[in-house]
């Protein structure tokens, strides 16, 4: 198995997208049969080989998804990981500190002249009522919902798949008339039954308000494979 050499480790993502490629290219690898073979979407793991983790699914998925990229590589999934782990925590902190703010004392709006005032009050409005706008819009938008798994129109042999994708927070899914628990982050999976020859798999997203998304993906179980 493959390990980083010391004297390399710059802790940035750069360095998992180098060698998680490289791995791969050494393997006589393209991107398509490697999705193939570990039933990971292909544009999640051109996220990880271009180190633009922001575009994974949050939470546990994304180490699932480097871990289980890395041992398919044959590289070390550990050190890998404590790489990724140090990114995500210094860009955590970085976030954490721009958005911090210090309250405002009640003195300086007595100090700073009217006009001013009028316009921080205008301000506060402002972002109020483009708040209501945004909340409005969200509750009669329909609710998103991605499919991390199956891809479409797959075949495959096997007798049941794994049916993973996420959607938003306190939304109801239903896969094939089936309601499934989607956890805090909106991600939910469900093992799926085939039956020889083609099958329909509906997942629904839906509001408590009534709008709904639907997607379909069309498998072939083919026994023969």
């Amino acid at each position: 198995m493959n390990s980083f050499t010391k004297s390399k480790i710059n802790d940035t993502k750069e360095l998992i997208a180098l060698e998680l490629k490289k791995a791969r290219v050494d393997k006589n690898l393209s991107l398509e049969e490697a999705a193939k073979k570990i039933n990971i979407n292909k544009k999640y793991l051109l996220s990880l080989e271009a180190g633009e983790f922001n575009k994974l699914p949050t939470g546990i998925y994304q180490k699932n998804f480097l871990r289980e990229y890395s041992q398919f590589l044959g590289l070390n999934a550990d050190e890998l990981l404590t790489v990724f782990n140090r990114e995500i925590k210094q860009y955590d902190s970085a976030r954490a500190r721009l958005f911090t703010r210090k309250t405002p004392n009640a003195r300086f709006f007595i100090a700073v002249p009217k006009i001013i005032r009028i316009f921080i009050i205008t301000a506060i409005i402002a972002v109020c009522l483009i708040y209501l706008a945004y909340y409005i819009a969200n509750i009669i938008a329909l609710p998103q919902l991605t499919i991390i798994y199956p891809q479409e129109n797959l075949s495959t042999g096997q007798t049941a798949i794994m049916v993973s994708g996420q959607t938003e927070a306190e939304i109801s899914v239903l896969i094939n008339q089936k309601e499934v628990l989607a956890d805090s982050n909106g991600f939910f999976n469900l093992e799926i039954n085939l039956k020889p020859g083609l099958n329909t798999i509906t997942i629904i997203a839906r509001k408590k308000y009534g709008q709904e998304n639907k997607i379909e993906r069309i498998i072939l179980m083919n026994s023969e494979e």
